[in-house]
């Protein structure tokens, strides 16, 4: 069963009109739609940061929730937008691994190719998906318009799948190596393992010191249980509330004052 609750998840930032456009067209189809945005500032392009963000974030929302996200590097090709209807919500955006990592994780009931000539409200832009197909199918989705009559039926597998965080840690040399996986607007290291997975292969604990090593230069940080648990400029390593392991610096950023970037590499030990 669906609610009129429709959660928003996008690349494509504040400063342009997309998303008002897209909130537009729900308020048009089903203007007492509940509209609450996840986030649109989803790195450009970044199709398995945004499904990370997506896996962690849908389990919060009310039951029946439409989840309509689009980072879509490849609008208007030959990609195909679909609807999952798993469990206990729906998942409405292209076919392009975004949704998958979420919906796999609520158990998928079912997978839909949507038909573009059953929610064409207006002539569809080849770039702008979002607004001119996927917002009308959640929308649409949203007033108990069945699924069905939207789309069509799609194997299973068929649905394109990624890899997302957490990953098992690569240890070489009495350290681990893992790699910066997004950068917050903090400005602290979100990395691609948990932190009790690298914490397990190096045998270390809560207040014990570790040595980060990235291009040549090395910084020690602590383990604690929060960014404050070390002095002001101080840099520690934690688990952050999307379940990974964090490198922040106490009322400071990270990335800029360690000069570690998404992608970058990094090896960690414990320190003598």
């Amino acid at each position: 069963m669906t609610s009129n609750t429709i959660a928003i998840l996008t690349d494509y930032g504040l400063k342009d009109p997309y998303v008002g456009m897209v909130k537009a067209v729900i308020n048009r189809v089903n203007p007492q739609a509940v509209v609450i945005d996840i986030t649109h500032e989803v790195p450009k392009y970044r199709v398995d940061v945004g499904a990370f963000i997506l896996k962690t974030s849908y389990k919060y929302f009310r039951k029946g929730t439409i989840f309509l996200a689009v980072v879509d590097p490849e609008v208007g090709t030959t990609r195909k937008g679909v609807v999952i209807r798993t469990k206990n919500y729906v998942f409405v955006g292209p076919n392009n691994g975004l949704l998958t990592p979420a919906a796999l994780d609520d158990t998928v009931e079912g997978v839909y190719e949507i038909r573009m000539d059953s929610v064409r409200l207006w002539e569809v832009s080849e770039t702008f998906h979002g607004r001119d197909i996927f917002a009308p199918v959640a929308a649409l989705i949203s007033i108990k318009t069945p699924i069905e009559s939207l789309c069509n039926p799609l194997p299973l597998n068929e649905l394109v799948v990624i890899d997302v965080p957490p990953r098992k840690p690569e240890f070489k040399d009495g350290q681990v190596i893992t790699k910066v996986f997004y950068i917050d607007d903090f400005g602290n290291l979100i990395l691609d393992q948990r932190l009790e997975d690298i914490l397990e292969v190096l045998k270390a604990g809560l207040g014990d010191d570790l040595i980060i090593k990235s291009k040549g230069r090395e910084y020690r940080a602590r383990i604690t249980r929060t960014f404050a648990e070390v002095c002001e400029g101080c840099i520690a390593i934690y688990r952050n509330s999307l379940g990974l392991a964090e490198v922040g610096v106490f009322k400071g950023n990270a990335s800029k004052a360690l000069g570690i970037y998404e992608g970058d590499v990094i090896r960690i030990g414990k320190a003598l």
